[in-house]
C-alpha cells in the first residue's frame, strides 16, 4: 500500500496461484485487510462495552496484553474471531502518554496501523472501493456516541458529587478518551491519509455521508425490486423455478445473510451506495449445468433432482453467479458451506 499510495492510477489486486483479477479480488482485499484492521490484538480500538472491563490491559509502560476471556464486543467463534465487534461503531483505544514509542514497541505499531489505516482509506474513496469497517463518528462532546456505558457513568458523577471535587476527574477521563489518548493515532492517520490525498477535502461530508461512500449500503435490499436490478441469462429468466426460489430466498435475508451473499458473489460484504441498482456489472445469475450424467435428461431450465448435489460457483470480478437448477428452495450444501440458513420454510 506504501508503494502505490502516492500514484493516481486504480489499485487492482491479483493473488498469487489464482486466476482471478480485477474488481472482485481487489474488493475482497479490501474486505480481509478492514477485517484485520479490527483484531482486538491490535491495540487499535475500544474492545468492550464496559469501562472497568477492558479486553486489553495497558501497564505502566504502555504494553498491551490482551487477557485470556472472552469480553464484550470481540468475538471469539467462527470467521470472525478476534474481531472487535461494537454496536457504535469503533473508536480509538487510549493510550497513556507514556507509552513507549521506541522502534518495535506495542505502541509504535499502533500508530504505524493507524497510519496505514490512513492510507488504505484515502486509497479507498480515491478508487471508490468499499471497506468493512464500521467506525464511530469522532465526537468531542459526546462521549455517549461510542461508548454508551461510560457516556452514562459520567453524566451520574456529575449529578450525584459535588462539581468541585469531581471536575479534575471527569475532565481527564474526558481528556484520555477523546484527547491526549487517541492524538498520537489520530495524528498517524492523517499523515497516511494526507499521503494519497488532503484530508481537509472531506470537510464538506457529513459523518454519515463518508461511512456511506467508504462502508456502502446496510439497509436490507427490497425482495420486490430484486428482479429489476438482476441479470438472468444463459438458461435462466425471471420465471425459472430456481430463480423464483432464490429470489424468494434473497428476500427474506437477515443482515448477516445478506452480507455473506454479497462477499460470495461480489467479493465485499456491502454494497456500493445506491445498492443493487448501481452494482457494476450488473449481478448476473447463469444456468449451471450439472455435473451429473444424468442432467443430460433435462432439456430445459427447470429444476433437475441430479443438480441438488453441485454448488453455485462465481466470478467475482464480473459479479457472475452460476447457479444450478436445484429441485428445491433448500439447497442445503450452498447454505451450509457459506453459513447460510433459507429458514425452516427453505429446508427440504
Amino acid at each position: 500500500m506504501e508503494m502505490y499510495s502516492s500514484q493516481k492510477a486504480v489499485l487492482e489486486v491479483e493473488y498469487f496461484g489464482e486466476v482471478g483479477t480485477g474488481l472482485g479480488p481487489t474488493l475482497e482485499f479490501y474486505t480481509l485487510l478492514s477485517q484485520e484492521l479490527q483484531k482486538v490484538g491490535l491495540g487499535m480500538w475500544r474492545s468492550g462495552l464496559s469501562f472497568d472491563k477492558p479486553s486489553m490491559e495497558i501497564d505502566v509502560d504502555g504494553q498491551l496484553g490482551v487477557k485470556p476471556q472472552e469480553s464484550a464486543g470481540v468475538s471469539a467463534s467462527g470467521g470472525d474471531k478476534d474481531i472487535i465487534h461494537v454496536p457504535l461503531g469503533l473508536f480509538p483505544r487510549p493510550w497513556p502518554p507514556n507509552a513507549d514509542t521506541s522502534d518495535g514497541s506495542q505502541f509504535s505499531k499502533v500508530i504505524e496501523y493507524y497510519r496505514l489505516l490512513g492510507l488504505v482509506m484515502a486509497k479507498a474513496l480515491q478508487d471508490g472501493r468499499l471497506l468493512d469497517l464500521p467506525l464511530s463518528e469522532l465526537d468531542l462532546h459526546d462521549i455517549s456516541s461510542f461508548d454508551v456505558e461510560l457516556g452514562t457513568t459520567l453524566q451520574e458523577l456529575q449529578a450525584l458529587v459535588d462539581i468541585s471535587s469531581l471536575g479534575d476527574y471527569v475532565s481527564l477521563v474526558v481528556d484520555a478518551t477523546v484527547g491526549t489518548g487517541i492524538m498520537r493515532q489520530l495524528e498517524a492517520f492523517r499523515s497516511g491519509f494526507n499521503q494519497v490525498f488532503d484530508i481537509s477535502t472531506l470537510q464538506i461530508f457529513s459523518p454519515y455521508e463518508l461511512d456511506y461512500l467508504l462502508c456502502g449500503r446496510r439497509e436490507l435490499w427490497k425482495a420486490e425490486s430484486l428482479a429489476d436490478h438482476i441479470k438472468f441469462d444463459h438458461g435462466y429468466t425471471s420465471k425459472s423455478p430456481a430463480i423464483v426460489h432464490l429470489l424468494e430466498i434473497m428476500g427474506e435475508f437477515t443482515h448477516e445473510q445478506q452480507r455473506a451473499f454479497c462477499q460470495f458473489v461480489t467479493g465485499a460484504p456491502r454494497l456500493p451506495p445506491g445498492g443493487l441498482a448501481v452494482l457494476k456489472p450488473k449481478l448476473t445469475i447463469v444456468r449451471k449445468h450439472s455435473s451429473s450424467m444424468n442432467s443430460t435428461a433435462n432439456n430445459g431450465s427447470g429444476p433437475s433432482e441430479s443438480a441438488d448435489d453441485d454448488l453455485p460457483s462465481v466470478m467475482t470480478c464480473a459479479n457472475y453467479l452460476k447457479l444450478p437448477p436445484y429441485s428445491s428452495k433448500g439447497w442445503p450444501w450452498f447454505w451450509n458451506l457459506y453459513g447460510l440458513d433459507p429458514g425452516p420454510a427453505g429446508r427440504p
